[in-house]
């Protein structure tokens, strides 16, 4: 099933739509715990830096292992994550606009408690 979702500048830069194609199967379960590190799921942020980028909302979480594959329609940016149906799975991915991924940092989502 395809997702197609807007992203949200985080640059001044107007953008386009983000397309989520989902590949992940309710049948297939995680044989290993979640990381406790991340509780509320994962920040991909693979803007390195980029002055240019967007974020978008990934469908949170999995229905079981599989992937996503997220393809920016503007810049034509595409990349697949792995996900497992568990609290650490992705919940948010950051992308350069058209620019090369040099760097990929994994931050928790915040909960929805915190300030």
């Amino acid at each position: 099933m395809d997702y197609v979702r807007k992203a949200r500048a985080m640059t001044p830069k107007p953008h386009g739509t983000i397309a989520i194609q989902r590949n992940d199967d309710p049948a297939k379960r995680p044989k290993v715990k979640p990381n406790p590190a991340f509780p509320h799921g994962i920040i991909m942020d693979f803007a390195g830096g980029a002055a240019e980028t967007c974020e978008v909302a990934l469908p949170y979480p999995a229905r079981g292992i599989g992937s996503y594959t997220v393809r920016c329609d503007t810049c034509m940016m595409s990349i697949t994550l792995t996900v497992a149906g568990r609290p650490d799975d992705p919940a948010r991915i950051i992308l350069p606009c058209g620019g090369p991924i040099e760097a990929i940092e994994r931050r928790p989502v915040p909960s929805e408690n915190s300030t």
